[in-house]
């Protein structure tokens, strides 16, 4: 096995600027975010700062071609660092949204969510499925990947930062 490292001449490495994030007051960062036919979705998310906190619940969609975003349905629950994957539910690609904590409430630890959410590109709308994340309460900050059209979670913290997991749990969609 070689490895070959490829670098692109000096100077080839441009950034151009494009149409500025919509949608919330404070910005968004912490959010969930998947790729479903070249477009970028992005849904829930969050802020810290010193003096305030808060989660967001809105979805918002981004073309790269027409360098617009768009708003979409919002999530049914405020979800600041949930994990995110896109997979496949019946032969069309979904974003799941797993986790995470509303910072509108305190105290945090009672706000981390198990649940999963399913967005549908075509017909605009969520719903909740699966059973729920095993060991419910570390969701903040979980991955999430696919391979084989199994979403599988790792990681996570619990919402007051005072324990952290080491499990990893897989969901099927197919199966729900």
């Amino acid at each position: 096995l070689t490895l070959t490292a490829l670098h692109a001449p000096a100077g080839d490495l441009n950034w151009s600027p494009r149409a500025d994030v919509i949608g919330e007051s404070f910005g968004r960062g912490l959010h969930a975010s998947g790729v479903i036919g070249n477009v970028v979705f992005v849904a829930g998310g969050g802020y810290i700062g010193t003096s305030q906190w808060g989660s967001y619940k809105s979805a918002i969609a981004y073309d790269p071609v027409s360098d617009a975003w768009a708003v979409r349905a919002a999530m049914p629950t405020w979800r600041t660092a949930p994990g995110s994957a896109v997979a496949t539910y019946m032969g069309q690609q979904r974003l799941y949204v797993i986790g995470g904590t509303d910072l509108t409430e305190f105290p945090l630890w009672h706000f981390t969510h198990s649940n999963i959410e399913e967005y549908d590109p075509i017909a605009n709308t969520w719903r909740t499925v699966g059973a729920g994340m095993p060991g419910g309460t570390y969701t903040w900050g979980t991955c999430a990947v696919v391979v084989d059209n199994l979403v599988y979670i790792m990681g996570g913290t619990n919402a007051d930062f005072s324990g952290l997991s080491d499990r990893i749990a897989a969901y099927d969609p197919d199966s729900d």
